[in-house]
Order: structure tokens, then sequence, then C-alpha cells
């Protein structure tokens, strides 16, 4: 249920939520919650020619999100 909540999160939201316990940290910090924020919100970059993890590259785009 929580991921599906995290779909709707910007990359700041996820990381406020992870940092309030251990059990939110292990599941927002996962690949895929970020793989998916980044396609919803860097418009379509091709996965295939991601040389990043998803979290570092939605950081990079995005300035320091925590």
């Amino acid at each position: 249920m929580w991921i599906e909540i995290a779909k709707y999160l910007d990359g700041k939201s996820l990381v406020m939520l992870a940092a309030t316990c251990h059990w939110f940290k292990r599941i927002m910090m996962e690949e895929c919650e970020w793989k998916y924020a980044s396609l919803r919100d860097l418009q379509d970059p091709d996965p295939r020619k991601v040389a990043l993890e998803w979290n570092k590259l939605y950081a990079t785009t995005f300035g320091k999100i925590s």
C-alpha cells in the first residue's frame, strides 16, 4: 500500500517520509520508487540510457533533495 501512495510523492517528500523510521527508509529508498518518480518528473528519460542510480539522477536534476 505505501508503495502505491509513494507514487504520488515528489522526491523531497520521499526523503522526508524515509526519515521518519527505518521501515520507511528501507521502502522509500528502493530503486523502483526513484525510477517511478524520475520517469514521471523528468519527462520521459530513456531508461536504457540512465547511467546513474535513479535517486542520484533525480537529485542531480532537481538539486539536493534531502
